[in-house]
């Protein structure tokens, strides 16, 4: 083979060994940011206050399969993501008559579909008619099953919108039981 043809044939293949890793090199998926916020905007009662203090917040992302037929009551694919927690503990009564928001968790994650969000619930103290007692909540997690997109570059809230005058139970020996009445509220980024 002569200079000049073995001088063309490395002329054409290293641009396609250009192409090749570029083509080659791994893709990240673009993300975006979720923020999970908690609020109470009800009356009031006499119930003084109800500190919650969570130690997980974590929201499911949906499989292949999940995301195709948006099944969300599935768990089987997918996986479970973590949150950070800004700030695990909460007063619902405060949040109700301040008229406030407070970020729980936030996080930066891989955008797509979602179907979960859960809280693991480490500590509930409800303050009722002057005294504060240690209150149980069943299975000490509040989960919801509503599906949600996270869109790259954006940032999606979902708000849990707590019923404090409805979550609070005293049994007659005095136990003091907080099953939470919450709805989820999602707000995504408008287009």
């Amino acid at each position: 083979m002569s200079k000049f043809k073995r001088y063309l044939t490395l002329l054409a293949i290293v641009p396609l060994l250009g192409f090749m890793a570029v083509s080659c090199a791994p893709t990240v998926p673009p993300t975006g940011t979720v923020e999970v916020h908690v609020t109470d905007p009800g009356h009031s009662s006499n119930v003084t206050s109800i500190n919650i203090t969570a130690s997980a917040v974590e929201i499911h992302r949906a499989g292949n399969e999940q995301e195709q037929e948006q099944n969300q009551s599935e768990e089987q694919e997918g996986e479970w993501i973590s949150l950070n927690i800004t700030d695990s503990s909460f007063d619902l009564i405060a949040l109700r008559e301040g008229g406030l928001e407070q970020l729980l968790a936030e996080g930066n994650v891989t955008a797509g579909h979602y179907t979960q969000i859960r809280m693991t619930i480490a500590k509930v103290e409800v303050t009722l008619n002057g005294e504060t007692k240690n209150a149980t909540v069943p299975s000490n997690e509040l989960k919801f099953v509503r599906p949600f997109d996270i869109v790259g570059g954006q940032t999606t809230i979902l708000t849990l919108d707590f019923d404090a005058d409805e979550s609070v139970t005293v049994t007659g020996a005095g136990k003091v039981i907080v099953r939470p009445v919450v709805t989820l509220n999602v707000t995504m980024p408008s287009k």
